[in-house]
Protein backbone atom coordinates (compact mmCIF):
# COMPACT_ATOMS: atom_id res chain seq x y z
CA UNK A 1 0.00 0.00 0.00
CA UNK A 2 1.35 3.42 -0.90
CA UNK A 3 0.44 5.44 2.05
CA UNK A 4 2.36 8.70 0.15
CA UNK A 5 0.94 8.30 -3.02
CA UNK A 6 -0.55 11.56 -4.76
CA UNK A 7 -2.28 10.97 -7.99
CA UNK A 8 -2.13 13.38 -10.60
CA UNK A 9 -4.63 13.16 -13.90
CA UNK A 10 -3.63 16.24 -16.74
CA UNK A 11 -6.82 16.34 -18.56
CA UNK A 12 -5.39 19.32 -21.18
CA UNK A 13 -7.25 16.73 -23.56
CA UNK A 14 -10.07 14.73 -21.79
CA UNK A 15 -10.44 12.41 -24.19
CA UNK A 16 -7.18 10.93 -23.04
CA UNK A 17 -5.77 12.30 -20.17
CA UNK A 18 -2.35 11.59 -18.86
CA UNK A 19 -1.70 10.10 -15.72
CA UNK A 20 1.34 10.26 -12.90
CA UNK A 21 1.89 10.22 -9.47
CA UNK A 22 4.33 10.84 -6.93
CA UNK A 23 4.92 9.42 -3.42
CA UNK A 24 5.82 11.93 -0.44
CA UNK A 25 6.49 9.18 2.15
CA UNK A 26 10.00 9.70 3.45
CA UNK A 27 10.78 13.68 1.29
CA UNK A 28 13.45 15.76 3.29
CA UNK A 29 11.02 19.03 3.13
CA UNK A 30 12.88 22.30 1.99
CA UNK A 31 12.17 24.11 4.93
CA UNK A 32 14.10 21.61 7.35
CA UNK A 33 12.75 19.38 10.01
CA UNK A 34 11.41 15.21 10.03
CA UNK A 35 11.11 13.35 6.93
CA UNK A 36 7.47 13.23 6.06
CA UNK A 37 6.06 9.69 7.79
CA UNK A 38 3.13 9.00 6.61
CA UNK A 39 2.61 5.89 8.93
CA UNK A 40 2.14 2.27 7.37
CA UNK A 41 -0.72 -0.68 7.41
CA UNK A 42 0.69 -3.93 7.21
CA UNK A 43 -0.26 -5.60 4.02
CA UNK A 44 1.89 -8.76 4.74
CA UNK A 45 1.61 -11.68 7.28
CA UNK A 46 -1.26 -13.97 5.47
CA UNK A 47 -4.69 -13.07 4.99
CA UNK A 48 -5.10 -10.99 7.96
CA UNK A 49 -3.95 -8.74 6.45
CA UNK A 50 -3.65 -8.61 2.67
CA UNK A 51 -6.43 -7.32 0.36
CA UNK A 52 -7.99 -10.08 -1.93
CA UNK A 53 -9.98 -9.54 -4.87
CA UNK A 54 -12.58 -6.36 -4.62
CA UNK A 55 -15.99 -8.67 -4.26
CA UNK A 56 -14.54 -11.00 -1.34
CA UNK A 57 -14.46 -10.15 2.53
CA UNK A 58 -10.83 -10.04 3.99
CA UNK A 59 -10.22 -9.22 7.72
CA UNK A 60 -7.65 -6.08 6.98
CA UNK A 61 -6.26 -6.01 10.82
CA UNK A 62 -3.83 -3.87 10.90
CA UNK A 63 -6.04 -1.10 9.06
CA UNK A 64 -8.71 -1.43 11.24
CA UNK A 65 -7.17 1.23 14.35
CA UNK A 66 -5.63 3.48 11.02
CA UNK A 67 -8.52 4.83 9.74
CA UNK A 68 -8.27 8.67 10.50
CA UNK A 69 -4.75 8.40 11.80
CA UNK A 70 -2.39 7.28 8.92
CA UNK A 71 -1.85 8.63 5.60
CA UNK A 72 -3.64 11.89 4.10
CA UNK A 73 -6.18 13.86 4.90
CA UNK A 74 -7.93 16.33 2.95
CA UNK A 75 -5.92 18.17 0.17
CA UNK A 76 -6.43 21.29 -1.67
CA UNK A 77 -5.37 23.56 -3.89
CA UNK A 78 -4.86 27.19 -2.86
CA UNK A 79 -6.54 29.89 -4.20
CA UNK A 80 -3.59 31.05 -6.76
CA UNK A 81 -2.96 27.37 -7.95
CA UNK A 82 0.23 26.98 -7.60
CA UNK A 83 0.16 25.12 -4.25
CA UNK A 84 -1.48 21.73 -3.23
CA UNK A 85 -1.93 21.33 0.28
CA UNK A 86 -2.40 18.22 2.02
CA UNK A 87 -3.10 16.61 5.51
CA UNK A 88 -0.63 14.51 6.97
CA UNK A 89 -2.64 12.52 9.80
CA UNK A 90 0.34 10.37 11.03
CA UNK A 91 2.89 13.33 12.19
CA UNK A 92 -0.10 16.28 12.68
CA UNK A 93 0.89 18.30 10.30
CA UNK A 94 0.30 20.17 6.84
CA UNK A 95 2.56 19.19 3.73
CA UNK A 96 2.79 22.23 1.22
CA UNK A 97 3.88 21.15 -2.42
CA UNK A 98 4.96 24.01 -4.96
CA UNK A 99 2.61 22.33 -8.44
CA UNK A 100 3.22 25.70 -10.24
CA UNK A 101 5.73 24.20 -12.55
CA UNK A 102 6.11 21.70 -15.27
CA UNK A 103 7.95 19.24 -13.10
CA UNK A 104 5.67 17.40 -9.98
CA UNK A 105 6.26 17.89 -7.77
CA UNK A 106 8.29 21.16 -7.19
CA UNK A 107 9.48 22.29 -3.22
CA UNK A 108 8.03 20.00 -0.59
CA UNK A 109 7.64 21.78 2.64
CA UNK A 110 6.18 20.45 6.19
CA UNK A 111 4.66 21.73 9.15
CA UNK A 112 4.91 20.06 12.21
CA UNK A 113 1.30 21.90 13.92
CA UNK A 114 2.09 22.92 17.81
CA UNK A 115 -0.38 24.34 20.26
CA UNK A 116 -3.45 22.55 19.17
CA UNK A 117 -6.47 22.36 21.01
CA UNK A 118 -6.48 20.19 24.48
CA UNK A 119 -8.84 17.20 24.74
CA UNK A 120 -10.34 15.97 27.38
CA UNK A 121 -9.47 11.72 27.31
CA UNK A 122 -9.06 11.91 24.06
CA UNK A 123 -6.66 13.09 20.77
CA UNK A 124 -6.80 16.35 18.69
CA UNK A 125 -6.74 14.70 15.33
CA UNK A 126 -6.97 16.88 12.01
CA UNK A 127 -8.26 16.18 8.89
CA UNK A 128 -10.06 18.94 6.66
CA UNK A 129 -8.37 22.00 5.14
CA UNK A 130 -9.27 24.46 3.26
CA UNK A 131 -7.51 27.93 1.51
CA UNK A 132 -9.62 30.70 1.42
CA UNK A 133 -9.04 34.60 1.04
CA UNK A 134 -5.89 34.53 2.18
CA UNK A 135 -6.33 31.79 4.77
CA UNK A 136 -5.95 28.35 5.58
CA UNK A 137 -8.50 26.46 7.63
CA UNK A 138 -7.92 23.55 9.43
CA UNK A 139 -10.44 21.00 11.08
CA UNK A 140 -10.54 19.08 13.58
CA UNK A 141 -12.05 16.99 16.16
CA UNK A 142 -10.72 15.74 19.87
CA UNK A 143 -11.44 12.26 19.41
CA UNK A 144 -12.74 11.24 22.72
CA UNK A 145 -10.45 7.85 22.42
CA UNK A 146 -9.09 7.17 25.46
CA UNK A 147 -11.89 6.81 27.80
CA UNK A 148 -14.19 9.45 26.11
CA UNK A 149 -17.14 10.01 28.51
CA UNK A 150 -20.46 8.93 25.86
CA UNK A 151 -22.21 12.40 24.85
CA UNK A 152 -20.13 14.86 26.21
CA UNK A 153 -17.76 17.75 25.60
CA UNK A 154 -15.06 15.70 25.65
CA UNK A 155 -15.48 15.16 21.63
CA UNK A 156 -16.05 18.69 20.14
CA UNK A 157 -15.25 20.26 17.11
CA UNK A 158 -12.78 22.45 16.38
CA UNK A 159 -11.88 25.06 12.62
CA UNK A 160 -8.30 26.46 13.31
CA UNK A 161 -7.09 29.43 11.45
CA UNK A 162 -3.86 30.02 9.92
CA UNK A 163 -1.62 32.50 8.07
CA UNK A 164 -0.51 30.49 4.97
CA UNK A 165 2.38 32.00 4.89
CA UNK A 166 3.48 31.74 8.78
CA UNK A 167 2.31 28.30 9.92
CA UNK A 168 4.44 28.39 12.59
CA UNK A 169 2.92 31.63 13.83
CA UNK A 170 0.35 29.59 15.68
CA UNK A 171 -3.76 29.81 14.59
CA UNK A 172 -6.60 31.34 16.10
CA UNK A 173 -9.83 29.66 16.80
CA UNK A 174 -12.26 30.50 13.59
CA UNK A 175 -15.20 28.19 14.99
CA UNK A 176 -15.51 25.30 17.98
CA UNK A 177 -18.57 23.24 19.17
CA UNK A 178 -19.43 19.70 21.19
CA UNK A 179 -20.39 17.23 19.60
CA UNK A 180 -22.92 15.92 22.20
CA UNK A 181 -25.91 17.04 20.19
CA UNK A 182 -28.73 14.98 19.25
CA UNK A 183 -28.76 13.38 15.71
CA UNK A 184 -31.98 11.85 13.70
CA UNK A 185 -32.42 7.97 13.32
CA UNK A 186 -30.00 6.58 10.44
CA UNK A 187 -32.06 3.41 10.64
CA UNK A 188 -30.26 -0.50 11.29
CA UNK A 189 -28.54 -1.31 14.64
CA UNK A 190 -27.28 0.95 17.59
CA UNK A 191 -27.71 4.66 17.80
CA UNK A 192 -26.64 8.15 16.02
CA UNK A 193 -25.18 9.90 17.88
CA UNK A 194 -21.86 10.90 17.54
CA UNK A 195 -19.57 8.28 19.89
CA UNK A 196 -16.12 8.25 21.37
CA UNK A 197 -13.37 7.22 18.61
CA UNK A 198 -12.50 3.02 19.40
CA UNK A 199 -9.92 0.58 18.63
CA UNK A 200 -11.93 -2.19 19.66
CA UNK A 201 -13.53 -5.21 17.96
CA UNK A 202 -16.73 -4.91 19.14
CA UNK A 203 -18.89 -8.39 18.82
CA UNK A 204 -22.47 -6.00 17.74
CA UNK A 205 -20.46 -4.89 14.64
CA UNK A 206 -21.63 -8.25 13.14
CA UNK A 207 -25.29 -7.04 12.87
CA UNK A 208 -26.23 -5.91 9.32
CA UNK A 209 -26.18 -2.44 8.84
CA UNK A 210 -24.54 -1.48 12.55
CA UNK A 211 -23.42 2.04 13.22
CA UNK A 212 -21.36 3.38 15.56
CA UNK A 213 -20.55 6.86 13.90
CA UNK A 214 -17.05 8.60 14.94
CA UNK A 215 -16.86 11.86 13.81
CA UNK A 216 -14.11 13.16 11.28
CA UNK A 217 -14.47 16.92 10.31
CA UNK A 218 -13.35 16.02 6.50
CA UNK A 219 -14.29 19.08 4.81
CA UNK A 220 -14.71 22.79 4.85
CA UNK A 221 -16.54 24.96 2.26
CA UNK A 222 -17.35 28.36 2.23
CA UNK A 223 -20.52 30.11 0.83
CA UNK A 224 -20.26 33.07 -1.00
CA UNK A 225 -21.49 35.13 1.68
CA UNK A 226 -18.56 34.19 3.70
CA UNK A 227 -20.84 31.22 5.69
CA UNK A 228 -18.69 28.04 6.51
CA UNK A 229 -19.50 24.58 5.62
CA UNK A 230 -18.98 21.38 7.42
CA UNK A 231 -18.98 18.29 6.55
CA UNK A 232 -18.34 14.87 8.47
CA UNK A 233 -17.03 11.60 8.23
CA UNK A 234 -17.76 8.47 9.89
CA UNK A 235 -14.37 7.01 10.54
CA UNK A 236 -16.29 3.47 11.57
CA UNK A 237 -18.28 2.90 8.69
CA UNK A 238 -14.52 2.96 6.80
CA UNK A 239 -13.12 0.88 9.44
CA UNK A 240 -15.42 -2.17 9.05
CA UNK A 241 -16.29 -1.49 5.64
CA UNK A 242 -18.88 -3.64 3.49
CA UNK A 243 -19.51 -7.31 4.23
CA UNK A 244 -15.95 -7.75 5.84
CA UNK A 245 -15.08 -10.68 7.71
CA UNK A 246 -14.56 -9.46 11.54
CA UNK A 247 -11.73 -8.12 12.95
CA UNK A 248 -10.50 -11.76 14.65
CA UNK A 249 -6.80 -12.77 14.23
CA UNK A 250 -6.84 -15.85 12.41
CA UNK A 251 -10.86 -15.56 11.82
CA UNK A 252 -12.02 -19.19 10.08
CA UNK A 253 -15.94 -18.45 10.19
CA UNK A 254 -17.98 -17.32 7.50
CA UNK A 255 -19.84 -14.15 9.84
CA UNK A 256 -19.77 -11.07 7.65
CA UNK A 257 -19.93 -7.38 9.18
CA UNK A 258 -21.66 -4.35 7.63
CA UNK A 259 -21.30 -0.99 8.94
CA UNK A 260 -23.51 1.95 7.94
CA UNK A 261 -21.75 5.81 7.62
CA UNK A 262 -23.56 8.06 9.28
CA UNK A 263 -22.12 11.66 8.55
CA UNK A 264 -23.43 14.74 9.06
CA UNK A 265 -23.42 18.25 7.02
CA UNK A 266 -23.41 21.47 9.42
CA UNK A 267 -23.21 25.43 8.84
CA UNK A 268 -22.00 28.13 10.27
CA UNK A 269 -22.75 31.85 9.55
CA UNK A 270 -20.79 34.72 9.35
CA UNK A 271 -22.14 37.20 11.32
CA UNK A 272 -20.03 40.28 12.54
CA UNK A 273 -16.35 39.43 12.04
CA UNK A 274 -16.88 35.91 13.46
CA UNK A 275 -18.56 32.61 12.94
CA UNK A 276 -21.81 31.54 14.70
CA UNK A 277 -22.95 27.66 15.01
CA UNK A 278 -26.38 27.04 13.15
CA UNK A 279 -29.54 27.46 15.87
CA UNK A 280 -28.08 30.39 17.12
CA UNK A 281 -30.75 33.08 16.65
CA UNK A 282 -28.25 35.12 14.44
CA UNK A 283 -27.92 31.65 12.39
CA UNK A 284 -31.74 30.17 11.82
CA UNK A 285 -32.27 26.53 11.22
CA UNK A 286 -35.96 26.64 9.60
CA UNK A 287 -35.91 23.14 9.81
CA UNK A 288 -39.81 21.73 8.67
CA UNK A 289 -39.34 18.47 9.52
CA UNK A 290 -41.70 17.33 6.54
CA UNK A 291 -41.85 13.50 6.73
CA UNK A 292 -42.94 11.23 9.30
CA UNK A 293 -40.13 10.33 11.52
CA UNK A 294 -38.14 13.39 11.14
CA UNK A 295 -37.37 15.73 14.03
CA UNK A 296 -36.54 19.48 14.23
CA UNK A 297 -34.89 19.43 18.09
CA UNK A 298 -31.83 18.06 16.89
CA UNK A 299 -28.85 19.46 15.68
CA UNK A 300 -25.96 21.54 16.99
CA UNK A 301 -28.29 23.86 18.90
CA UNK A 302 -30.94 20.92 19.09
CA UNK A 303 -33.29 23.41 17.14
CA UNK A 304 -33.36 21.32 13.91
CA UNK A 305 -30.93 21.40 10.94
CA UNK A 306 -30.08 24.10 8.68
CA UNK A 307 -29.36 21.14 6.06
CA UNK A 308 -32.38 19.04 6.93
CA UNK A 309 -32.66 17.14 3.64
CA UNK A 310 -29.62 14.54 3.96
CA UNK A 311 -32.02 11.74 4.18
CA UNK A 312 -33.34 8.63 2.00
CA UNK A 313 -37.03 8.21 1.73
CA UNK A 314 -38.86 5.27 0.07
CA UNK A 315 -42.73 6.56 -0.16
CA UNK A 316 -42.08 10.54 -0.32
CA UNK A 317 -44.08 10.26 2.91
CA UNK A 318 -41.91 9.05 5.62
CA UNK A 319 -38.11 8.80 5.97
CA UNK A 320 -36.23 4.97 5.62
CA UNK A 321 -32.90 6.61 7.44
CA UNK A 322 -30.80 9.83 7.93
CA UNK A 323 -27.85 11.17 7.93
CA UNK A 324 -26.58 9.59 4.97
CA UNK A 325 -24.01 12.69 4.20
CA UNK A 326 -20.34 10.88 3.45
CA UNK A 327 -18.30 13.75 4.12
CA UNK A 328 -17.79 16.18 0.88
CA UNK A 329 -19.47 18.82 -0.15
CA UNK A 330 -19.00 21.51 -2.75
CA UNK A 331 -20.87 24.87 -3.49
CA UNK A 332 -22.27 25.39 -6.34
CA UNK A 333 -20.48 28.01 -7.94
CA UNK A 334 -22.70 31.15 -8.66
CA UNK A 335 -25.46 29.92 -6.88
CA UNK A 336 -26.67 29.16 -2.89
CA UNK A 337 -26.84 25.78 -2.92
CA UNK A 338 -24.81 22.98 -1.90
CA UNK A 339 -24.23 19.77 -3.29
CA UNK A 340 -23.33 16.80 -0.56
CA UNK A 341 -21.99 13.83 -1.15
CA UNK A 342 -24.27 10.80 0.23
CA UNK A 343 -25.28 7.02 -0.17
CA UNK A 344 -28.66 6.24 -0.89
CA UNK A 345 -29.45 10.00 -2.62
CA UNK A 346 -33.11 8.91 -4.17
CA UNK A 347 -35.90 6.21 -4.25
CA UNK A 348 -37.78 4.25 -4.34
CA UNK A 349 -35.70 1.33 -3.82
CA UNK A 350 -32.81 3.33 -3.95
CA UNK A 351 -30.84 1.48 -0.94
CA UNK A 352 -26.92 0.45 -1.15
CA UNK A 353 -26.30 2.95 -4.20
CA UNK A 354 -24.17 6.63 -3.71
CA UNK A 355 -24.25 9.85 -5.45
CA UNK A 356 -24.88 13.15 -4.77
CA UNK A 357 -27.64 15.67 -2.83
CA UNK A 358 -28.39 19.16 -4.07
CA UNK A 359 -29.52 20.72 -0.77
Amino acid sequence: MNEGGVYVANITNPASPVLTSFNLQGVIPTNGGPAIDLGTVQRTGGPNYELGATNAPNIDFDAFDKVGKTSFGDAEISEDGKTLWIANLFQTALISVDVSGATLPGAVNQYILTGLPSCTNGVFRIFGIKSYKGALYVGGVCTGENGGVLFSTDQTAFVLKYDPTNIAGGYTIALTFPLNYTRESVGGNGGARWKPWSSVWNPNFLFQNFKYPEPILANIEFAPNDDMILTFQDRHAHMVGYRNYPRILDYTGTDLEEGLAAGDIVKACYVSGSYVIEGDATCPTNDPAPLAGQSNVDGPSNTGEFFWGDYFTNDGTSVGHEEVSLGSAIVYPGTDQVINVTYDPIGPNGFQTQGSTKI
